[in-house]
């Protein structure tokens, strides 16, 4: 009986130590720990840990180090992801040392760097610009039975204008003092010195293509004439009497590009003018004035274009006849331009 009573006890205590004995190497298994890296072997932190099949998670510290408890119902992996790089499991058997996770890959476009092609800046041809010419002048002048002549070498003109988009104004002005002398006569002294100031306005629009550009405008003129004579008529025209002539009619220059030349032109035609004599016992109508010009410019440099030109004037009514052929050699300053933009 004694022996007996010792019976429950030892079964007792047998039945108490069990789940301790148990529960020991059950606890050695469920936790682990490892290390995670990023691709140049730098510790990752804030890397989350998770066993595969349970709810076992951890975060990895500043030096990437980690300590999971797991779940003895979950598989026998770890899943470890982090913000920027790309997912991935692991054994558990393999955290013995450090994981490495690597970046996820960002596009990177491949290109070839486009650089902008410079665009020179396109300067009308016919541009604003102001210029100043010297002028050897040959006036014949014929009314009636009668005729003058004279070669005036002391001419001066100067011309501007002023461009805005497509449209044009354009000014010019010649002034000179001119030694006459009678054609019809054997004496090749001076007999008067007439001088003449004549202005032109104009202002119209440019049509244009990369190497011509034309300017079709209305233009008005006025010519005024100091006869120089001290009062004394001495050759039966219109230049013994000081006068003023005045008119309204169409002009067209025009140029056309060859480099560094350049070609120029100009007409004009005044059908509608009008001729105010002083103190004269006689008058001359409305004669119709032409003019034509031409010459050829060559770009010194990209602001500054030396010219030749020749032109003829021609004034005709009946029996006044007027024309003087004119040669000029001037120079014209083109502020719009520089070496970018010629």
């Amino acid at each position: 009986m004694h022996g007996n009573r010792f019976i429950p006890a030892a079964l007792l205590l047998s039945a108490l130590a069990s789940p301790i004995l148990l529960q020991a190497p059950a606890d050695a298994q469920t936790r682990t720990a490892g290390r995670v890296v990023g691709e140049k072997g730098q510790p990752l932190s804030q890397v989350f840990v998770q066993q595969q099949g349970s709810l076992a998670t951890a975060f990895t510290d500043e030096q990437g180090r980690f300590t999971i408890v797991l779940d003895a119902n979950g598989r026998r992996a770890v899943e470890l992801s982090a913000v920027g790089y790309q997912s991935k499991i692991v054994p558990v058997d393999a955290l013995n040392r450090p994981v490495q996770l690597e970046l996820i890959p960002t596009y990177q476009p491949t290109y070839t760097p486009v650089v902008p092609e410079r665009v020179t800046p396109r300067i009308p041809l016919m541009d604003t610009q102001v210029g100043i010419a010297y002028q050897l002048q040959n006036l014949r002048l014929s009314q009636g039975s009668q005729a003058v002549e004279g070669w005036i070498d002391n001419a001066l003109f100067g011309h501007g204008q002023l461009r805005a988009g497509n449209a044009l104004i354009g000014l010019e002005a010649s002034r000179y003092k001119v030694p006459m002398t009678l054609p019809n006569t054997t004496t090749s002294s001076s007999v008067a010195t007439p001088e003449v100031t004549d202005v032109k306005l104009r202002g119209g629009l440019v049509f244009s293509n990369p190497i011509m550009e034309i300017a079709p405008s209305l233009s008005v003129f006025q010519q005024n004439v100091t006869a120089g004579n001290s009062g004394v008529p001495y050759s039966g025209t219109v230049l013994d009497f000081t006068h003023t002539r005045r008119g309204v009619g169409l002009v067209i220059p025009g140029i056309v590009s060859l480099g560094r030349f350049e070609l120029l032109g100009e007409g004009a035609w005044y059908p509608w003018t009008t001729t105010t004599l002083q103190n004269a016992p006689y008058g001359v109508g409305s004669p119709q004035r032409v003019d034509l010009k031409a010459g050829i410019g060559f770009r010194v440099t990209p602001v500054v274009r030396a010219e030749l030109s020749y032109a003829t004037q021609r004034w005709s009514n009946g029996g006044f006849q007027e024309t003087s052929d004119i040669w000029g050699l001037g120079v014209t300053y083109r502020p719009e331009r520089t070496e970018e933009g010629k």
